[in-house]
């Protein structure tokens, strides 16, 4: 059986010694290839950010996501007719939208 390549787009990309010098030295310093360090730096939700960061933001929306699901939770009870503390849900809420706000004001730099 033929093996699968784990990267089988391939893309070529032109750049000036100076700029090449300059990649191969940042893929050098994160242990990467050239071609794989591109490749992230190319899908990173801001301009300049760090691997790190990327990573930040990612964990960020999966922590967002999950309080949705929870969120989707809530409303079926509530649409089922089940009741829910007022208060509670609330105080959840804005303390959801001021976490999303406090997030956004880090990822917009």
């Amino acid at each position: 059986m033929p093996r699968t390549k784990r990267y089988p787009i391939k893309l070529t990309v032109r750049v000036d010694p100076a700029e090449g010098a300059d990649i191969a030295a940042q893929a050098s310093r994160r242990g990467l290839s050239i071609s794989r360090h591109l490749a992230e730096q190319g899908r990173l939700p801001g301009p300049g950010w760090s691997a790190d960061q990327r990573r930040a933001y990612e964990r960020a929306m999966v922590q967002f996501r999950r309080a949705g699901n929870t969120l989707d939770l809530v409303a079926r009870v509530l649409t089922a007719g089940r009741g829910v503390a007022d208060g509670r849900l609330r105080a959840t809420l804005a303390d959801l939208a001021a976490a999303a706000q406090a997030v956004e004001r880090v990822f917009e730099r």
